[in-house]
């Protein structure tokens, strides 16, 4: 068995050279590239190579479904999936590969990451305050004060673990099904943390997070929360203000956009549902956080001129913490 599959799926061929130079220049010599061409418009070209496996869909299966296509074909003990305009300015594979051999129960292990909007000429970083292993309750805990945002390519996790939870496994959740399986693979065991940003996160208009409105944003986040709070079972306590804080972001974000206040109130007392006694205390913060929330985003939206929504990957929660 190969360790690590580095799962590549593929829709835009803008910046796709780049995200596979940094992954071919990796040390790691036990490892593949699949590559996986959503039949895509764009025109992708064939990727060939002594480590590179490409496959053309024969039609296209939407990015969860072909997430969960590239984890079931993976031949990689590991996987780690990389975006197609990101891509890894360092070495790193090998050291997370390592993490996750030496630390029994760890399913998953991720690094900081560096957002990057070159339409704007600038970045940010987000680094957590971890130790290398983060026990789960430390993991959840730490939503209380810090961003506790993981990057897609920045993290990488047990193949057999991802595909018996069923993770990537609902196509109608299109914005939030990363966040679930985060949420899903470190209450199962600790996470891995490298201090270092060695993924570069490319943020454009040309994404398909902004083809998504904030009413389907909140939406999924909120099926995510019945089904984390499900999974978590006695745990809820641990989990519920790690959901307060997502719910409260999508709500916010959703209130901007001008959702109706009907369903933002139903949302609002489903929400109060599912923290329920002896975490009330929890919906009350959430409404709290969402009204900094809004305040902050209104701020970004009059600094965007007034457009009708701000992207929500330009805020950064590190700004506001609690």
């Amino acid at each position: 068995m190969t360790l690590v599959t580095v799962a590549v799926p593929a829709w835009r061929p803008d910046h796709l050279g780049e995200a596979l130079e940094g992954a071919l220049a990796q040390s790691l010599d036990d490892m593949e590239v699949l590559v996986s061409d959503d039949a895509s418009p764009h025109g992708i070209a064939e990727v060939r190579g002594p480590r590179v496996r490409f496959v053309r869909q024969p039609a296209n299966l939407g990015y969860p479904r072909h997430v969960r296509w590239l984890i079931e074909n993976a031949r990689g003990k590991y996987v780690i999936v990389l975006c197609d305009d990101d891509f890894w300015r360092s070495d790193v594979l090998a050291a997370q590969a390592a993490l996750l051999e030496r630390t029994p129960g760890m399913l998953l292990a991720c690094t900081g990451s560096l957002f990057w909007e070159p339409d704007r000429g600038v970045a940010r970083a987000l680094l957590h305050r971890w130790p290398e292993v983060v026990p789960t309750e430390a993991f959840f805990r730490s939503s209380l004060w810090d961003d506790p945002t993981i990057a897609l390519s920045s993290a990488m996790f047990r193949r057999d673990a991802a595909l018996a939870m069923g993770l990537w496994g609902d196509p109608s959740l299109r914005y939030s099904p990363d966040l679930e399986a985060w949420l899903a693979l470190a209450l199962a065991g600790p996470v891995g943390y490298l201090n270092r940003t060695s993924c570069v996160t490319r943020l454009h208009g040309r994404q398909l997070t902004h083809e998504i409105g904030a009413v389907e944003r909140l939406a999924d986040v909120e099926r995510v929360a019945v089904r984390t709070l499900a999974r978590a079972g006695v745990r809820r306590e641990l989990v519920a203000p790690w959901l307060a804080r997502k719910l409260a972001y999508a709500f916010a974000g959703a209130r901007l956009a001008g959702a109706p206040r009907g369903e933002l109130a139903a949302v609002y007392e489903r929400a109060r549902g599912l923290l329920r006694p002896p975490w009330s205390s929890l919906a009350w913060a959430s409404q709290a956080m969402s009204e900094r929330w809004l305040g902050f985003l209104r701020d970004a939206h009059r600094r965007a001129g007034g457009a009708h929504e701000v992207p929500l990957q330009r805020v950064s929660p590190a700004s506001s913490r609690s």
